[in-house]
């Protein structure tokens, strides 16, 4: 499955976010520089016009000063003050003629140039008005009421050029005042156009991120969800080959892998169902799968008719109290469990018969959690045909060596008469003929006696006689059994025990044969010279005997059936012998709730340890009555 692309520019998406951020930043740079040199024009023209609009006032009103001094001088030079009258003339012309110069400076524009000339031809004839009158006697009436009569009008005309020239500037400020707010208008308008086009710039940049970040994300997520929730064949269009796009490919590209996997997935998994309920259907065993509520999800006809597991039933209604406690112990240990020893093989009547089952139960762990269990695998095995190819073979076993026994005691008599010269003197010949056969009749009777054992015990004719027993006394007793025979081979046996170990409860003569067959394992086959080591341990509930021998060991492949019956080693001297006194230490070892196991010594050879149980945990076991702690 793939998907179409289509390229749209040849941005990536860290170059398509950085250049609508910076269209924003220009814009907005822009119109801030552009507001700040408005503001800044702006200032400076009203700054300049209020400056000369302010100097030409001051200079109209040292201008207006100057001619009322001079005609403050007139009035002086009427009352005869000369002196008064020269002062405040030459101070009012001074006062004139800078404030007109002011004037001329500050005052731009024909209109007030007009103005100003005007009123230097009123101000020149007041001038001479005034120094015609300063050249008459002061008792001619007639002229100097004449000359008055002038001044004072040029006066007036000269006061209503200033107020005029005053009025004039005052219009000009108030269109200096206009021209301002109209440069304020031309401000805001542009300030609007330079916004209204930020806000287009910025909407085509949010739409230009939205159209090539948020959509493509959000397309994405709807396509995560679906996934999410188990849809693995959506595919999402990919419209650009920025960073969004490849994550897209990618994308595309694990929901086909996943939709793949998935489909190969369902295909197995129809194939193992279908195999799973051919073997449930076929299958000549009882099998029943259990789910850790108790409910049977899966079980074969055997299960279902002779167990009563029956499909989408419950393991507590099957009636059989053994299985729910199989069941039980699975999924409390999390481990393969089996049943007690006491009860490893089940006799059960079916249809009147008899049979025999071995039942184990395993755990179906969650792959991604081992701690987790799904189901229980119950597993129950007939083993009735094979029970009865043991009882035979112990019968058959039994009848011989009962058989053999009787004739074979005559045959040793007869032999250990003849060997120790009872029946008359040998020839050498004759006697190391007559010895080896006493050896091999010696060996013959021991081997039956040990198949007797054996039988015994499986049978359950053996009964021990079990009490409190010290085990490092027994232990002593094996050694001390087996000394002569190490020290005609310069073998050295110490023995290691603690302190104040507690008693087991056991039978001491069947305990003893167990120890007296491994120390003299050990002595045997350890090589001249060598050392043969007996530790005894206390361990937590089980007290611990390990036996060391520094001679050819076991091999590996060997350990796991040295204890089974006839069973000879592989190498060595190990291999020697019928294959039974391991056989009969495992049986006596089991039948007191301990174990037996060999494992490589420090020594270099063989290392034999058996646990033992105290009293206290032989009572919990089941090996010993309540009372055997009192």
């Amino acid at each position: 499955m793939s998907s179409e692309i289509h390229t749209h520019g040849l941005f990536g998406l860290r170059e398509k976010l950085s250049l609508a951020l910076a269209s924003l930043l220009i814009l907005v740079l822009l119109l801030g520089f552009h507001q700040w040199r408005t503001l800044n024009a702006l200032e400076v023209e009203v700054q300049q016009i209020l400056d000369e609009d302010i100097q030409m006032l001051g200079a109209i009103d040292r201008m207006q000063d100057g001619i009322e001094r001079i005609d403050n001088g007139i009035s002086f030079l009427l009352l005869d003050e000369s002196a008064l009258a020269e002062e405040q003339i030459e101070v009012g012309q001074l006062r004139y003629l800078d404030a007109r110069e002011r004037a001329a400076e500050i005052g731009r524009g024909p209109e007030i140039e007009n103005r100003l000339n005007e009123l230097d031809k009123r101000y020149e004839a007041f001038l001479n008005l005034l120094d015609a009158l300063a050249e008459h006697e002061t008792n001619v009436h007639e002229d100097e009421r004449r000359y008055i009569e002038q001044m004072d009008s040029e006066f007036s005309r000269t006061q209503q050029l200033v107020e005029g020239l005053e009025d004039l500037i005052r219009v000009r400020y108030l269109g200096h005042q206009a021209d301002a707010h109209r440069i304020i208008d031309s401000s805001k308008q542009q300030t609007i156009v330079v916004a209204v086009i930020a806000l287009l710039f910025a909407g085509a940049s949010i739409y230009l991120t939205s159209r090539w970040v948020l959509f493509p994300i959000l397309r994405l997520t709807e396509a995560a969800n679906r996934v999410r929730s188990g849809d693995y064949s959506v595919q999402v269009e990919q419209v650009s080959q920025d960073e969004i796009g490849e994550l897209t490919g990618t994308f595309n590209a694990m929901t086909e892998e996943i939709s793949t996997y998935q489909n190969t997935q369902k295909a197995n998994l129809l194939k193992l169902h279908s195999a799973t309920q051919t073997i449930f259907t076929n299958i000549d065993a009882a099998i029943a799968l259990i789910a850790p509520d108790g409910q049977v999800e899966r079980s074969t006809s055997i299960a279902k008719d002779v167990f009563g597991l029956v499909p989408d039933g419950n393991i507590a209604d099957c009636g059989q109290s053994w299985l729910i406690q199989l069941f039980s112990d699975v999924l409390e240990s999390g481990e393969p469990t089996t049943l007690s020893a006491s009860d490893d093989v089940l006799q059960i009547f079916v249809d009147g018969e008899e049979r025999f089952y071995y039942a184990s139960g395993i755990p179906v762990q969650v792959l991604n959690d081992q701690k987790v269990i799904s189901n229980v695998l119950i597993v129950v095995y007939d083993v009735t045909q094979m029970r009865l190819h043991e009882e035979l073979k112990h019968d058959a076993i039994s009848t011989v060596s009962h058989q053999l026994k009787t004739p074979l005691t005559s045959i040793r008599m007869a032999l250990h008469l003849l060997a120790d010269g009872k029946l008359g003197e040998l020839n050498d010949q004759q006697a190391d003929l007559a010895g080896s056969a006493k050896d091999e009749s010696d060996r013959l009777f021991r081997m039956v006696e040990g198949l007797l054992d054996m039988s015994r015990i499986k049978s359950g004719q053996v009964m021990l006689e079990c009490g409190p027993t010290n085990i490092v006394t027994t232990v002593e007793d094996a050694i001390h059994a087996n000394r002569y025979l190490a020290e005609e081979k310069e073998i050295g046996i110490t023995l290691d025990a603690d302190e104040n170990l507690p008693a087991a409860w056991a039978d001491e003569s069947r305990l003893q044969h167990v120890f007296l067959n491994l120390v003299n394992n050990a002595v045997k086959y350890t090589p001249n010279g060598g050392t043969v080591r007996v530790d005894v341990r206390g361990q937590s509930d089980f007290i611990c005997i390990a036996i060391d021998d520094s001679g050819p060991g076991v091999a590996k492949p060997d350990r796991e059936r040295i204890f089974d019956q006839f069973y000879r080693g592989s190498e060595g001297e190990r291999s020697s012998g019928a294959g039974l006194g391991l056989a009969i230490v495992y049986q006596l070892v089991s039948a007191h709730g301990g174990s037996v196991i060999v494992e490589d010594s420090e020594l270099g050879g063989a290392q034999f340890i058996v646990h033992i149980p105290t009293i206290e945990k032989a009572i919990e076991l089941g090996y010993a009555p309540a009372e055997a702690a009192c």
